[in-house]
C-alpha cells in the first residue's frame, strides 16, 4: 500500500515558522504528496511559496485554504496563482470568526456559493 505524505504550511501570520517547516520538508528524503497552505489571503503568498519550494518540490498539488475574508474576496486570483492549485478548501469555522457571525449553511452561503 502506497504510503501518503502530507504536509501543512504554517499559516500566514506564522511567518517565522514557515521557514523552519518548509526547510524540514525540504530536507527530508520523502516528497510529500500535497501541500496544505491555510489562510491564504492573497495570490502572492502562492507565488511567494513556489519560489520557496522549487526546484525540490516543484509541480507539488497544493491545497489552498481560503478562511478569510480577504481570502474569499480574492479566491478567484488564488486560484489561477499557479497550474499546481489543486484544491480550494473553504474554512467555514475561521471565516465565521472572523466575521462574526453563525457556523451555519446559510450565514455563509455567500461564501459557499
Amino acid at each position: 500500500m502506497a504510503m501518503h505524505h502530507p504536509f501543512t504550511a504554517p499559516r500566514d501570520e506564522d511567518r517565522d515558522r514557515l521557514d523552519t517547516d518548509l526547510g524540514a520538508v525540504l530536507a527530508a528524503d520523502v516528497r510529500p504528496d500535497a501541500l496544505m497552505v491555510p489562510k491564504v489571503g492573497e495570490p502572492d503568498t502562492i507565488r511567494a511559496l513556489e519560489r520557496r519550494i522549487a526546484p525540490a518540490l516543484e509541480g507539488l498539488p497544493l491545497v489552498v485554504q481560503i478562511e478569510t475574508a480577504r481570502g474569499l474576496a480574492a479566491a478567484e486570483a488564488i486560484a489561477t496563482a499557479s497550474p499546481n492549485v489543486a484544491v480550494l478548501f473553504f474554512g467555514a469555522v475561521d471565516l465565521a470568526a472572523e466575521l462574526g457571525c453563525a457556523i451555519e449553511w446559510d450565514a455563509l452561503l455567500y461564501a459557499r456559493s
